[in-house]
């Protein structure tokens, strides 16, 4: 929807030509208002962001800020903080599962020696598997992306905890065939942020492409 939007189109073209590149991206939500942030740097460290406002289903405001002033990082950063502490409240409120107050990643010692990541990733997708057999289902999908994100991240050269931007964006640079590793994390993030419904038959797609993928990679 946002890339049909003929404002985003202008000022992504701008941040292009400019040498900007995606970095990261932040959801929140309040009511039936989504806001979204995305994050680009260029190779003189300057940053910028494009914020977009979704309601009832339509993109209603769209702007570009950009940040020319290395020393305004840090004013950039806390701005960050801060909408992912609103974030965190919101969906906590609104989840339905007082209980669990967030969708936390288990933190996995990539740069331990020995570490199978393969063990590590098929464990992941055999725990997401019965997450969703248990009806937590954003816990679920939130855990098949972590298993996908930790095995791409490792076999491609990474080794490190990274966000799906993060992950794209290097395979993108590395010249590795991301498109179907990029529908299954947006499918992801789509149903953490409960803007998509849970569904089996994606469900079950979702985990077919990431035990096809370690499969294949083990031949």
């Amino acid at each position: 929807m946002l890339s049909q939007n003929k404002d985003f189109q202008k000022y992504l073209k701008q941040l292009q030509d400019d040498g900007f590149n995606e970095v990261d991206s932040t959801f929140s939500q309040e009511n039936n208002t989504t806001a979204l942030q995305i994050q680009y740097e260029n190779a003189k460290n300057e940053t910028a962001q494009i914020n977009a406002k979704f309601e009832n289903g339509s993109v209603e405001d769209v702007e570009l800020v950009r940040e020319q002033e290395r020393n305004l990082y840090p004013i950039y950063l806390i701005g960050i903080l801060i909408l992912l502490v609103l974030a965190y409240l919101v969906y906590n409120k609104y989840s339905g599962k007082k209980e669990q107050n967030t969708l936390v990643e288990e933190k996995i010692p990539l740069q331990e020696e020995n570490f199978d990541f393969r063990e590590e990733a098929e464990k992941l997708v055999e725990k997401a598997i019965s997450l969703y057999e248990e009806k937590q289902f954003k816990e679920a999908y939130g855990t098949a992306a972590q298993a996908l994100r930790l095995y791409l991240s490792y076999k491609y050269g990474l080794k490190k905890e990274v966000t799906n931007a993060e992950l794209i964006n290097y395979l993108k640079n590395k010249g590795v065939e991301y498109e179907k590793f990029d529908r299954c994390l947006q499918l992801s993030s789509l149903v953490e942020f409960a803007k998509h419904m849970p569904d089996d038959g994606e469900f079950e797609e979702m985990i077919e492409t990431i035990k096809d993928t370690m499969k294949d990679e083990n031949k």
